[in-house]
C-alpha cells in the first residue's frame, strides 16, 4: 500500500525554511548534503550551506547542475528531499540518477516510498526511459524501498562491496 498525502513541490524560500529545520534534527549536515570542511555540526555555516544548494537547483535539468529537485511534503510539511540528475558523463536526459533524503523520523511510514513512485513518474514526464540509483551495500531500507518501487538491484560484485546500484525501465 503506497501512503497516499505524500507529493513532491518546488522548493521556494517558504518550503526550503522547513527543510533546513528537518535538516536540523539530522545528527549532521553530511546526512544531508556533501561533507563540509570545517565543524562538522550544524550552525549558520552549514545551514547557509545546505539553502544554496536548493537554491542553486531551481533552474532543473535544464540549469549548469542538470538536477530537478523537490521537496518531499505530507500533512503540509517538507520532511526530505527527491532529486532527479543526470548521472556523471550523462549528455542528456534518457537515463537520470534519482536520490532521496528522508528525516529520520519519518522513514519507515511508507512516505519514502510514495516519494519515489511520485519521482519516477517525474522522470518519466521529464522524457527519461531508465531511473537509476545507488546505496550503499548496508542501507538495507533503502534496498527494500527501491525493490517495492519497482527497481532491480544488481547483484553486488566482490566480496564486500561498498554501494548497490539498482535501475527501472519507465517505458
Amino acid at each position: 500500500m503506497v501512503r497516499t498525502g505524500v507529493e513532491l513541490v518546488d522548493i521556494d524560500d517558504e518550503v526550503l525554511e522547513q527543510l533546513v529545520a528537518a535538516a536540523r534534527l539530522e545528527d549532521s549536515p553530511a546526512d544531508v548534503m556533501a561533507p563540509l570542511p570545517g565543524s562538522p555540526g550544524w550552525g549558520p555555516f552549514a545551514e547557509d550551506a545546505f539553502r544554496q544548494l536548493h537554491r542553486s537547483r531551481r533552474p532543473g535539468l535544464a540549469g549548469p547542475h542538470h538536477e530537478a529537485t523537490y521537496a518531499v511534503r505530507a500533512g503540509n510539511q517538507a520532511l526530505g528531499v527527491l532529486r532527479l540528475f543526470r548521472p556523471d558523463g550523462a549528455d542528456d536526459d534518457s537515463v537520470l540518477e534519482v536520490g532521496m533524503w528522508l528525516s529520520r523520523q519519518h522513514r519507515g511510514a511508507g512516505i519514502g516510498r510514495a516519494a519515489l513512485l511520485l519521482g519516477v513518474t517525474r522522470a518519466r514526464d521529464l522524457g527519461a526511459v531508465e531511473l537509476v540509483a545507488d546505496t550503499t551495500a548496508t542501507n538495507l531500507a533503502a534496498q527494500a524501498v527501491l525493490r517495492r518501487a519497482g527497481f532491480v538491484l544488481a547483484e553486488p560484485a566482490g566480496s564486500e562491496p561498498s554501494s548497490v546500484q539498482a535501475a527501472r525501465r519507465l517505458r
